[in-house]
């Protein structure tokens, strides 16, 4: 599936690294083990059209 591939910053990361959090207890816990953000990517899907190449 082509996707298009957009990385969050600033409270748009931090809503959706904390519905990560929620949902994964392992990810959670990788925040805290290291002193680093690690980056959340929102994939998107593409349009039929904008995936042809034309």
């Amino acid at each position: 599936m082509p996707v298009t591939a957009e990385e969050l910053h600033g409270d748009e990361r931090a809503r959706a690294w904390q519905k990560i959090a929620d949902s994964s207890a392992r990810f959670a816990a990788y925040q805290n083990k290291t002193d680093r953000e690690p980056p959340v990517i929102r994939l998107t899907p593409r349009s039929a059209q904008a995936s042809c190449p034309g």
